[in-house]
């Protein structure tokens, strides 16, 4: 007679828990800035800490700006027009927009020159230490700076700046809404009048402020009547 197996039982432990890993203590900016006050180039590191994606105006300030100016890229195409206080951080604000500009590259010094920057000269810096590769003895007294002093230090009144910015912006907007419109009735034409009419709207055949002349034409007529 055979003999019954024998049946192995085993004991599963249950899963240990996993300890969370404790969460670092936020630290902020003020607490990092006051505990490497020593560090000898804490400076460039708070400037850094104000534009933490790349500085659009650069945080080299000129002779008659606070010491003090708000240096936020961000900030400073958020304030208004004739500020002279930042709304966000309650900072002074700038009066200048300052940029570099790589004078080497063919035609960029006349480009930049036709959309109203003057080049900065070593006697309007605050400080010519945060200048990096700074360029000292040209002719000229520009603000240069890389191996060859190609790049020059341009300046433009911020408020003038931030305007052409936004009307920059108003143009680009209203390109975005007119090809937005366009892509709509193309896509209606089709559905309607077939495929032909859509994509004669499409490829810009039957343009659109064209046909929004015409309905606000046909607005003013019907509006008449009232």
């Amino acid at each position: 007679m055979a003999r019954p197996k024998r049946v192995m039982q085993t004991t599963q432990e249950p899963p240990r828990p996993i300890k969370a890993k404790p969460l670092p203590p936020i630290t902020d900016t003020a607490d990092l800035l006051e505990r490497f006050k020593d560090y000898p180039a804490i400076g460039v590191v708070s400037r850094h800490f104000n534009n933490p994606d790349g500085s659009q105006s650069l945080p080299i300030l000129l002779k008659g700006e606070s010491a003090d100016s708000c240096v936020n890229s961000d900030h400073q195409l958020r304030l208004r027009p004739a500020a002279t206080k930042c709304h966000l951080c309650g900072k002074p604000a700038r009066y200048w927009h300052v940029r570099q500009v790589n004078a080497a590259v063919e035609d960029r010094w006349s480009e930049v020159l036709n959309l109203g920057y003057l080049p900065v000269e070593l006697d309007e810096l605050q400080d010519q230490n945060v200048v990096s590769s700074l360029v000292r003895g040209t002719a000229d007294r520009y603000v240069r700076s890389g191996d060859s002093g190609k790049i020059v230090l341009m300046k433009k009144p911020r408020e003038l700046y931030q305007h052409a910015k936004r009307l920059k912006r108003a143009v680009q907007e209203s390109r975005m809404t007119t090809r937005a419109l366009q892509a709509d009735i193309s896509e209606a034409a089709g559905h309607e009048l077939g495929d032909e009419a859509g994509q004669s709207i499409a490829d810009g055949m039957i343009k659109v402020e064209s046909m929004r002349r015409s309905r606000s034409t046909v607005g003013e007529e019907a509006g008449s009547d009232e």
